[in-house]
């Protein structure tokens, strides 16, 4: 029985092929070298290992288009103007107190559907209506959209207090609020303050009157120019 050259007999191996000048051969049971015959062939060599499969990733007809909806536009100042306008109209146009009472909360729900996806605007336009300070010298703001409708921050610190509207000295909007006058054409942004109340946003008349008549919303501005 011929035992075949094998790593586990490397040693005996090398010695053989030196020995036989690189002869191809095997080992005896004697462990002579003998060169490879008819009698004795060489065997074959190892059948070839196929090759790994290639990793590849998934085709490209297997991804599926995914639609990416735009950002929801922001809130619209001449849509804000028209729902005051409107239910001013229907509190003025009431029978009765209990009719009129009414206007307040359905402005409210329509404040609310137009406020959907957030209480901030941006590029807005009014008029400097006042330009004051408290006193701890915070800056005081109020903005006419027009239809005696305006927006404003808060006049006093505790009224401010959770809203933070009033105009930090030394900040930039206290910067820019120092050269504006009275009567004069801005831009703004910001955003209106909501509360879960028949407002829908945080309205600062006194009676029922004036917040249907004469509405001033609290607002935080974030920019003017």
């Amino acid at each position: 029985m011929r035992r075949i050259i094998s790593i586990a007999a490397g040693l005996c191996i090398a010695a053989g092929t030196a020995a036989a000048g690189d002869t191809a051969g095997y080992y005896d049971d004697n462990m002579a070298f003998r060169p490879y015959s008819k009698a004795h062939p060489a065997p074959p060599p190892p059948a070839p290992q196929p090759a790994p499969p290639v990793e590849t990733g998934p085709r490209l007809e297997h991804y599926k288009p995914v639609a990416i909806s735009p950002p929801p536009p922001l809130p619209d100042e001449a849509q804000f103007v028209e729902i005051n306008r409107r239910f001013r109209d229907a509190y003025k146009a009431a029978d009765n107190d209990l009719a009129r009472g009414a206007a307040r909360p359905n402005r409210g729900r329509k404040l609310c559907q137009m406020f959907e996806s957030g209480f901030e605007v941006e590029d807005w336009t009014g008029t400097v209506e006042t330009l004051s300070s408290n006193g701890d010298g915070k800056g005081v703001l109020s903005i006419s959209l027009g239809d005696e409708i305006s927006v404003k921050t808060w006049n006093n610190a505790l009224s401010d207090v959770g809203s933070d509207t009033l105009l930090e000295p030394r900040s930039l909007i206290h910067l820019t609020a120092m050269t504006l006058r009275k009567g004069q054409t801005v831009h703004f942004s910001g955003s209106f303050i909501h509360r879960a109340t028949v407002d829908c946003i945080v309205e600062a008349s006194m009676t029922l009157y004036g917040s249907m008549t004469r509405p001033e919303f609290i607002f935080k501005f974030s920019e003017i120019r």
